[in-house]
């Protein structure tokens, strides 16, 4: 039997999320979701594709298929390449939100055509207080932009 994406989401998300999100960042987050749907599905590069993504118990769930019929070494690297894009987004984003928005988890599944799953990985608050998210944070200024160096 397959594993159901949206409900392993579920279970994840519902694991993380420590404290009920607060009216704020529910609304928030569903918004980002709700305005991703008519783009759906969004072909990131000739491996990889979104083709679900949606808000509900505490986090967002991202689930990308790949049309290979067997993963290979450039399906894997892109993989990879996503997985530490949404690191870092993840960093500089979610656990940079100020009140009143909550921090939330993150989700994502990647499978192939036929529903196999080929990956998984989530971001969790607890990432938040990492050396290495502190370090993102710290190297970067409001939104994302890297500091410039003093003169």
């Amino acid at each position: 039997m397959k594993p159901h994406w949206l409900l392993t989401g579920c279970m994840l998300a519902a694991a993380a999320q420590a404290q009920p999100l607060n009216q704020q960042t529910q609304a928030h987050y569903q918004a980002q979701t709700t305005a991703m749907q008519p783009y759906l599905p969004i072909k990131l590069n000739r491996f990889l594709t979104i083709k679900a993504v949606s808000f509900h118990n505490g986090g967002t769930h991202v689930l990308y298929e790949t049309a290979a019929a067997e993963p290979g070494a450039e399906v894997q690297n892109a993989v990879d390449t996503v997985r530490q894009n949404s690191r870092l987004a993840y960093y500089l984003d979610v656990c940079g939100s100020r009140p009143p928005l909550q921090i939330i988890s993150n989700s994502y599944w990647v499978q192939d055509a036929a529903g196999r799953l080929v990956a998984r990985w989530a971001n969790t608050p607890e990432m938040c207080g990492r050396k290495e998210a502190r370090e993102k944070k710290h190297a970067t200024g409001p939104h994302g932009q890297k500091k410039r160096a003093a003169r």
